[in-house]
């Protein structure tokens, strides 16, 4: 089971200014894509960025890892659901389709993604606010909740919980010395997310 995940924060200056350029805009999107988007009112330009690094990260532990190129991925369809946005996005070049949710408020956007035939109800996702600015202890804080987390969910010691990262620089779990369950992690200005699946 495989997980990917972004958050972009939407009132940081750089965000707001290159998700509104409309250049920036049509540089990651294709005429399909954009059509589809018609049903978001703003935001649309973070959605898609969002979904396709999270599509990134995702072949980026399934397949060979490959650099980002927002064209090797491509919105196939999206629709509002509850609170969220459903899509699916498809990785062009291995015709992989995979499938998420993405939540946005005013001050953030998060977006996940998992193969296409994995179950949904077996994810658990949380987004929380930085304590600092300071990128050092931001790493940390996010590791040591994800560890705390995962902790209470397997009844477990958290030291027994350890973060690590494979050669390709992919972040991965171990609980008790055996790697499990599948992890993403991602931050943008004060704000944080991780998702995990079981």
């Amino acid at each position: 089971m495989y997980i990917g995940n972004d958050i972009i924060a939407l009132k940081e200056s750089f965000n707001s200014s290159s998700f509104s350029n409309a250049r920036y805009y049509n540089k990651i999107s294709d005429i399909a894509e954009r059509d589809l988007l018609v049903i978001v009112e703003n935001n649309a330009s973070a959605l898609l960025w969002s979904l396709k690094e999270s599509a990134y990260k995702l072949c980026s532990k399934m397949c060979t890892p490959i650099p980002f190129n927002p064209k090797h991925f491509r919105l196939i369809d999206i629709a509002e659901k509850n609170l969220f946005l459903e899509s699916k996005v498809e990785f062009v070049n291995n015709q992989l389709v995979f499938q998420g949710k993405t939540f946005i408020c005013d001050d953030y956007l998060h977006s996940w993604l998992m193969p296409l035939d994995q179950d949904q109800s077996k994810l658990k996702s949380e987004v929380f606010a930085f304590e600092s600015s300071d990128e050092e202890q931001n790493s940390y804080q996010i590791k040591q909740i994800l560890r705390k987390k995962l902790a209470g969910f397997y009844g477990l010691n958290a030291r027994k919980i350890k973060l690590q990262k494979d050669r390709n620089g992919i972040p991965f779990v171990t609980l008790e010395g055996r790697i499990s369950p599948d992890i993403s992690l991602s931050h943008d200005g004060e704000y944080a997310a991780y998702t995990f699946v079981y």
